[in-house]
């Protein structure tokens, strides 16, 4: 039995007063103004009154829907946005009620009721935004049916072409993006950004429409003009990019991705959507877009879905229009490469290879930091070397070609990117001498099983060198890789790239290597060209070596480097001497066929010897100046000259480092190191420089320890992105050494790259708890999240 009007207990009597006359027309049904002044006193004077309020217009709220009172209800709803402003700090008190009534308006699926009751929901989250968790978690069930009432509201217009249902829909997402913690949508699966991603990619219009969506996107909001449904749509996916979490972008795109790889459309339309909503991201929260696609990357198994993903990936990272600051190029690299061995492997289309190409080429078109090209093609060749130095790296002749094949496509793919961009080329470092180290290392290919025959080996090996021959006709910026450089060419023996290839080879080409003979031919002619005096010097070093046998094609090689030689420097009588030996040789039946003869009319065959001796030919070569200066360096006569040589210094050697992925960086993971076996360490020179006599150069691998930079990578890294120069030590002592075992290689501390991975230590984000224990639950979509 109801209680009497002069029985009610006053806070019933003051919400009931603020309730009008029941003539009113509906659409002018508010609340009284002065009753509900007197009753947001009353009720922020004591927190007991707040709960007895909101208790009782919980319950009539009950009794109205019952009875389908919309007036009511909706002036319900005024006094409840009231108390919502007037007692923000005591919310909490008040949770549970709110969510209950606004769960009810919900249910009764009346237009103007809803949009009322979205416009106090949204009002309700932001004032609680701040102490949301603890709010909320007071009650799992207070939780669930929060939850409950946020996707109800997202899916009251989900599948209408109204517009007005629609935009309570987007709105509703909005709401979602702006007010609610991301641990919290997602808890016990909830989804609520998945669900919201859904609902405004199925409100926009998927033509081509590129323009008006940048536009939409990027320009400034007109508050003024009524939106159509798709500028609300676009709008509201922009609201989950403008944030400062974290978790947010990774949960925006992981949705994105699903949405793309479950919706196949045209990928130009993705294209563009995802390149918009990552310049409304902030910049410094941008990598983690890129970081996500690589996450989905990996787990995807359909080749389809994952070239479409890397297609996504490839144009974000080469749009004009999107930076990053500290994308972990060197992770994704790693990343990457790992896919393409597996595609290979899986035998998956050669089209997904392509798209995994097109992001490796794509990596290069923006210098995040001064060495990132050079880190780039250093990571290519030591993923490639560790691939042919692994017994079950594949089963196939075939595979060992096409793996191959792929890493030569991706060098010349980070050399594409760069090659002709003078922006490019002004922030980035040059090119290092020793850039081919770890390749020298590895295309002997003395590991690659027993079933690759012969023939496939000499095949890639001639692309190889195809492809240092294009480096250094092309790539390689002649006036510095010719500049004497006294500390990597002039006297290094130890880690000195033109040794590694001369040496190399005397390792691998025979008289039967026809074709690779032929690109070696020209391959060191052309480092005649681009390398002058450093090439010089340390091919001295194999004179005696390769003048050993007239029948090996070396030998006629000789004559021919020797020539050209004569040529750059112009030393005549040297040139003399090797057209009179080639025809002696060429008269003798003794000239490799395969290479071009040196022709001169004036020289006649009188030649008893086909060959000449270290010092005939030092004696030579130091009728040149320069030359001569920097032969007498290297230690080849052991009187100086009277000026000292301008000694070039260079960066500490390559050494190999941890590797991380960038799926082990998004997800705080450890990775292990690429480690150099013992057989395989870099080959050395030794020898003596006294009497004038050439040091030998020694086939032997060192096991002599190796130098490595002692500075911080990180600092060095923030110093180029911030002055744009690069950095390296100053001194000696920045250097020391690891000693190395015959069984093992120091196990070096990681190198990262980009400026979020210089400073390891910066947190981006507010977010106050471990955003990734739970990422592995996020990506298998089960479990809860704690909210």
């Amino acid at each position: 039995m109801p209680l009497l009007p002069n029985f009610r207990p006053k806070h019933q009597k003051l919400i009931l007063q603020c309730y009008p006359s029941k003539k009113l027309p509906l659409n002018e049904t508010k609340p009284n103004n002065a009753e509900l002044s007197y009753l947001l006193y009353y009720a922020s004077t004591r927190r007991t009154k707040l709960e007895k309020v909101a208790i009782f217009l919980n319950k009539k709220t009950k009794l109205d829907v019952s009875h389908n009172r919309i007036g009511h209800i909706k002036v319900t709803l005024f006094i409840l946005q009231e108390l919502i402003t007037k007692c923000s700090d005591d919310l909490g008190i008040m949770a549970s009620h709110i969510i209950d009534i606004l769960s009810q308006v919900v249910r009764i699926k009346d237009l103007s009721t809803c949009e009322l009751g979205l416009l106090i929901f949204s009002n309700f989250c932001n004032k609680i935004q701040q102490n949301q968790k603890q709010i909320l978690s007071s009650s799992v069930d207070l939780l669930r049916n929060f939850l409950r009432l946020v996707s109800n509201f997202i899916s009251l217009g989900a599948n209408s072409r109204d517009y007005e249902w629609s935009k309570i829909s987007l709105d509703s997402t909005t709401v979602v993006s702006k007010y609610i913690d991301p641990n919290v949508s997602n808890f016990e699966n909830a989804k609520l950004i998945e669900k919201s991603i859904i609902v405004i990619l199925d409100k926009t219009d998927k033509g081509d429409n590129s323009l008006r969506l940048m536009k939409t996107l990027t320009g400034p909001d007109n508050r003024d003009e009524k939106k159509s449904i798709e500028e609300l749509a676009i709008n509201a996916l922009k609201s989950f990019f403008d944030t400062n979490s974290k978790k947010q972008v990774d949960l925006t795109t992981k949705a994105l991705v699903k949405y793309i790889t479950e919706h196949p459309r045209e990928v130009s339309w993705f294209n563009r959507l995802i390149e918009a909503c990552a310049k409304k991201t902030h910049i410094e929260l941008r990598y983690r877009i890129v970081s996500m696609f690589i996450l989905d990357l990996n787990t995807s198994k359909d080749p389809a879905q994952r070239e479409t993903i890397a297609y996504l990936i490839s144009n974000l990272l080469s749009s004009e229009d999107v930076n990053m600051v500290g994308l972990p190029v060197k992770e994704i690299l790693s990343d990457i490469l790992r896919f393409q061995r597996e595609a290979v492997i899986s035998k998956h289309p050669t089209s997904l290879n392509n798209g995994y190409i097109e992001i490796v080429r794509s990596l290069g078109t923006h210098i995040y930091y001064n060495d990132q090209i050079n880190d780039m093609l250093e990571e290519v060749q030591k993923i490639y070397y560790q691939i042919m130095n692994t017994s079950e790296s594949f089963t196939q002749a075939s595979e060992f070609v096409e793996i191959s094949d792929i890493f030569i496509s991706n060098i010349e793919g980070i050399f594409q990117s760069v090659h002709g961009d003078s922006l490019i080329d002004y922030k980035r470092s040059p090119y290092r001498i020793s850039i081919f180290n770890f390749l020298f290392y590895t295309i002997d290919f003395k590991n690659v099983p027993s079933f690759v025959s012969a023939e496939a080996k000499v095949g890639v090996q001639v692309k190889w060198f195809q492809l240092i021959d294009k480096f250094y006709s092309f790539e390689a910026d002649s006036k510095l890789f010719s500049r004497p450089n006294y500390e990597s060419c002039i006297s290094n023996k130890t880690d000195n790239a033109l040794l590694l290839l001369l040496n190399l080879i005397g390792t691998i080409a025979t008289n039967s290597t026809v074709d690779l003979n032929a690109q070696i031919y020209k391959t060191l002619i052309q480092l005649v060209h681009t390398m002058k005096t450093n090439f010089v010097v340390n091919y001295l070093n194999f004179i005696s070596e390769w003048f050993a046998s007239p029948e090996d094609f070396k030998f006629s090689l000789n004559w021919l480097i020797i020539s050209e030689i004569a040529r750059v420097y112009n030393l005549q009588e040297l040139s003399q001497t090797a057209a009179s030996k080639t025809h002696a040789l060429v008269a003798a039946g003794l000239w490799y066929k395969e290479f071009p003869a040196i022709t001169q009319d004036d020289t006649s065959v009188n030649e008893t010897s086909f060959g000449l001796s270290s010092r005939e030919l030092i004696a030579q070569l130091i009728a040149n100046p320069e030359l001569k200066t920097w032969l007498y360096a290297a230690g080849y006569e052991e009187a100086s000259p009277e000026k000292s040589p301008v000694v070039i210094r260079t960066p500490p050697k390559m050494l190999l480092s941890q590797n991380t992925t960038a799926t082990d960086s998004i997800l705080n993971h450890s990775s292990s190191s690429i480690v150099l076996p013992y057989d395989s360490l870099p080959r050395s020179a030794a020898g003596s420089a006294g009497n004038g006599s050439l040091f030998h150069y020694s086939t032997a691998r060192s096991n002599t320890s190796s130098k490595m930079n002692l500075n911080s990578t990180h600092l060095r890294d923030l110093r180029s992105i911030i002055s744009g120069n690069s950095a390296s030590p100053s001194s000696r002592e920045s250097l020391y050494k690891y000693s190395i075992t015959k069984t093992s290689a120091p196990n070096l501390g990681q190198k990262k790259s980009g400026l979020a991975y210089c400073i390891s230590d910066l947190d981006l984000s507010d977010d106050s708890d471990n955003e990734y224990a739970d990422a592995q639950t996020v990506q298998n979509g089960n479990g809860p999240l704690t909210a």
